[in-house]
């Protein structure tokens, strides 16, 4: 615990309410080598704002921040090793993991990793706490952020459990590097997710789909039957260059969720379909799947890209009627459901079913395929009737 005759009163400094001049609160620490009194002043972005009242507010509660923190033993004079002596507020310990983010992740996940974390500063700028170091906050204040931000954007609660990840991977990876002492968001439960979307079809719809494809996108439907029959989530397919399609062997080489350079087997209407492309023509780098319907570069974001295919099936959607239950997710959910249905009748056992599934749809463990198999609710009971008393 800091002696209290070693640190001054918190004292605010509105400037007479110029606020043309810049306002700040001020304390005084003594030096322990001189030791004499520092005067240490804290701006914390308080001449961002354009009012006296805002101003005030802001200046307020600096000062109860500070003296907070002293009261609790901070001393300025101690700091951390070298590194990390930069990392004390909100923003600089945001730009600093940010830094270490875009080395790790894939450009999607970055982009909706910087996005959630980007608004937890909006949170701390919004409540005056982004000049606090990072070690200050607490689990309560980041269930504060998950609630403030469900009533600002309106999450739903997918949305906010991605906030929460994203947050807890924030504080974990501040935690690697010994900035923080805890991870304040550990122990946060996720929402319960009531799963409307992306219902799997029925063999009619898909026959609907097939037909309509044909006849006006036939370039979309091949993306699609890329998603099905080799059961890919639809980032995995835009990832797909040129270089990475082994038509001799018949293998395909890609970059998943979960794992890199992971090779599947290219089925034969796939392998018929791309042959016929002529792919020698292209660049190993050039992309299988482009805004321009045949292979090339496309220089965008994955974002991008996701969204002009996500438009082509919102479309067929309007186009046939489809439901909001439904979502370019419920082809790969259908063909699984279906192989799995398949798979199940020909194999003694749903283990055995299972077991064979695995390798088809990526799933590393047992419990990730029996979580999504409940998830798309393909797992149904078998016929009970005949043990049922009719009435």
């Amino acid at each position: 615990m800091i002696d209290p005759n070693n640190y001054g009163k918190v004292k605010i400094h509105d400037r007479d309410g110029d606020i043309s001049k810049r306002w700040y609160v001020s304390y005084s620490f003594r030096n322990p080598v001189t030791g004499k009194m520092e005067r240490f002043r804290i701006y914390g972005h308080v001449n961002r704002f354009k009012t006296r009242k805002e101003r005030i507010e802001r200046l307020r509660s600096l000062k109860r921040a500070t003296e907070k923190l002293l009261q609790e033993g901070f001393n300025p004079y101690q700091t951390a090793d070298n590194s990390n002596q930069s990392i004390d507020t909100v923003p600089s310990a945001i730009n600093y993991v940010l830094e270490i983010k875009k080395q790790q992740l894939a450009e999607s996940s970055y982009d909706s990793f910087r996005s959630h974390v980007l608004k937890f500063q909006k949170w701390t700028e919004a409540t005056f706490q982004d000049h606090l170091p990072p070690n200050r906050f607490s689990k309560q204040d980041v269930n504060t952020f998950l609630e403030w931000s469900q009533r600002k954007y309106g999450l739903n609660a997918q949305t906010r459990n991605n906030y929460l990840s994203d947050t807890r991977s924030f504080f974990t990876a501040l935690l690697d590097k010994d900035i923080i002492s805890h991870n304040p968001a550990s122990g946060i439960s996720k929402l319960k997710v009531d799963p409307v979307k992306n219902r799997a079809f029925t063999n009619a719809q898909l026959d609907s789909i097939q037909e309509f494809l044909n006849r006006e996108d036939p370039y979309f439907l091949s993306f699609l039957r890329f998603m099905s029959y080799e059961f890919m989530r639809p980032i995995e397919v835009l990832r797909i260059r040129v270089g990475n399609i082994d038509l001799q062997e018949g293998i395909l080489y890609l970059d998943t969720k979960t794992k890199r350079d992971k090779k599947k087997i290219i089925v034969s209407p796939l392998l018929a379909w791309l042959k016929n492309l002529n792919l020698e023509k292209y660049d190993s780098s050039d992309y299988l799947f482009t805004r321009f319907e045949r292979p090339g570069g496309w220089e965008a974001k994955e974002a991008t890209k996701r969204r002009w295919f996500s438009a082509k099936f919102a479309h067929v959607k309007s186009s046939l009627k489809l439901g909001e239950e439904y979502g370019v997710y419920s082809f790969r959910h259908t063909y699984i459901t279906n192989l799995y249905h398949s798979l199940r009748k020909s194999s003694s056992s749903s283990y055995e079913a299972k077991m064979k599934l695995m390798p088809i749809t990526g799933h590393s463990t047992l419990d990730a395929l029996n979580s999504y198999l409940r998830d798309i609710q393909a797992e149904l009971p078998e016929d009970y009737s005949d043990q049922i008393v009719q009435i």
